[in-house]
């Protein structure tokens, strides 16, 4: 499920207090997140902001359709990227955006996101191998 930004950026306040964390590096399927934050990091200056540019709506489609949907919803509706038909360029292009954050991702001091998300997963585990211990981190749909 997608949750709202300013949950993350509920948590972000919360790394920040705790471990002085100033810098946010984003990986989203979401425009409007990227322009939301980018928004919010200039108006507020508690934290910059890194992310890949590209046309997120151009592979993932329609903003927020997962979003307030349990994961059983979102299934039902095809929803997420596995539901999804590319042609050669579009597989080429989803493999090589989640390639390239999960290499910038890898190198963060913490982690925020879903334990629900394979690439929220993938990121925290190569987070592991890269720093050779366990980040801070918080799972927004953590118990």
């Amino acid at each position: 499920p997608c949750y709202h930004l300013s949950e993350y950026i509920d948590a972000a306040r919360q790394m920040a207090a705790t471990y002085g964390a100033r810098q946010l590096l984003v990986a989203t399927d979401s425009d409007s997140v990227i322009s939301e934050l980018e928004a919010f990091t200039l108006e507020s200056g508690e934290f910059t902001m890194v992310y890949l540019p590209y046309h997120r709506s151009m592979l993932f489609g329609t903003e927020n359709r997962n979003m307030n949907l349990s994961i059983a919803e979102a299934e039902e509706r095809g929803g997420f990227i596995e539901h999804q038909r590319f042609n050669q360029e579009g597989k080429a292009l989803v493999f090589a955006t989640f390639f390239a954050e999960l290499n910038m991702l890898l190198k963060a001091d913490m982690f925020i996101g879903t334990s629900a998300s394979i690439v929220s997963r993938s990121v925290f585990l190569a987070q592991i191998g890269y720093h050779g211990h366990v980040p801070p981190y918080v799972f927004l749909d953590a118990p």
